[in-house]
């Protein structure tokens, strides 16, 4: 879960943020910085709202939605389904970054960009939690994949039957964040040193 993000994140901005390189539109890359500061701030809500809970918590008994799982169940889906939401803007306007003077984005060195794009709209999943299961499923962006291969997506499953593999995801999902929160930090340097107002409006 969100491997892919950080992976892209780090083959888009990299060269960007670590040379002289620039980019084509300076617009789009201080929206990024906008769309990549939400997905940080949901990873921090799934991470640390209901997924690490041992169903013995008092706000869980005797609810409306039946058993504390299935109360659980619920509203980490609304996290994830929040999530989601967020990572898709941010694919979608990463997928846009390019160098001056090149006509090709950076995603597309890796991905065919209308098989990236309608994957991303139509299929991409952070991860659901199955009805009736502990089971979270995810459908993501194969990283292995090649722009001359229509195979961009990767199936995954993460067992949270136990405390500790919730835990285990917590402890997972905070590092990817500080991965992303340290490129956001980075973004926002970039754009405060190379990036006017007059180039935003």
């Amino acid at each position: 879960m969100l491997n892919d993000i950080t992976t892209l994140t780090k083959l888009v901005f990299e060269d960007i943020l670590t040379s002289s390189k620039r980019v084509n539109s300076k617009k789009r890359l201080y929206d990024i910085y906008q769309n990549l500061k939400k997905v940080t701030e949901y990873i921090d809500l799934v991470a640390n709202h209901y997924l690490v809970l041992n169903f013995t918590e008092e706000f869980l008994q005797n609810s409306s939605f039946g058993k504390p799982q299935d109360k659980w169940r619920f509203f980490l889906n609304k996290d994830l389904e929040a999530l989601n939401l967020a990572v898709k803007d941010y694919l979608f306007s990463l997928s846009g970054v390019s160098l001056k003077d090149e006509e090709d984005s950076l995603i597309s060195s890796k991905y065919n960009y209308k098989w990236f794009y309608g994957f991303v709209r139509d299929s991409y999943n952070v991860g659901f939690v199955q009805p009736c299961s502990a089971i979270v499923d995810i459908v993501q962006l194969n990283l292995k994949a090649t722009n001359r291969s229509n195979i961009v997506q990767e199936y995954k499953k993460i067992e949270l039957d136990s405390y500790e593999a919730k835990v285990n995801l917590q402890n997972y999902l905070l590092e990817q964040n500080d991965i992303l929160k340290e490129y956001q930090k980075r973004i926002k340097e970039y754009i405060l040193q190379k990036v006017s107002i007059e180039d935003l409006i």
